[in-house]
Formats: structure tokens, C-alpha cells, sequence
């Protein structure tokens, strides 16, 4: 079964004993997903495939919210 280290509000997040939480099925997809689109395209050198473009079209835009929404469509 896979796992990773859970993320929240860009954290790690920890567990009441110190260690660090991790997500499991569903959650990881999910999180896995939302890596996926906001990784820069390209920037991972052995894997210049993986990524997507919202952040570079989107990240220090004056944006309304319906701008972001249109164009995480026509990019994802």
C-alpha cells in the first residue's frame, strides 16, 4: 500500500505524539493531484513531462476568481 506525508496549508502536518501524519488511498490521489497540477512543467529535471502550466499563467496575475476558474479548465 503507498503512502504519503500529509499537507495542510502547505505544512506538514504532525500527529499529538511528533510524527508526521501521512495519507493513505483516496486523500493521497487527491493530494497526489493537486501536486501534479501545480508542479511547474518541466521542472523536474528526469521527468521534464510531469507538471502543468496554471502556476506560471496564473501566480502574480490580478485574476478575478471566474479568470482562475476559466483557466484551470482549459488547462487541466
Amino acid at each position: 500500500m503507498s503512502f504519503d506525508l500529509r499537507v495542510e496549508g502547505n505544512n506538514l502536518a504532525i500527529n499529538p505524539d511528533g510524527s508526521l501524519r501521512t495519507v493513505r488511498e483516496g486523500d493521497k490521489l487527491g493530494q497526489d493531484i493537486i501536486k501534479a497540477i501545480l508542479t511547474p512543467l518541466g521542472s523536474n529535471p528526469f521527468h521534464r513531462w510531469y507538471g502543468g502550466t496554471i502556476s506560471a499563467r496564473t501566480i502574480g496575475q490580478m485574476l478575478a476568481p471566474e479568470q482562475i476558474a476559466a483557466e484551470a479548465e482549459r488547462v487541466i
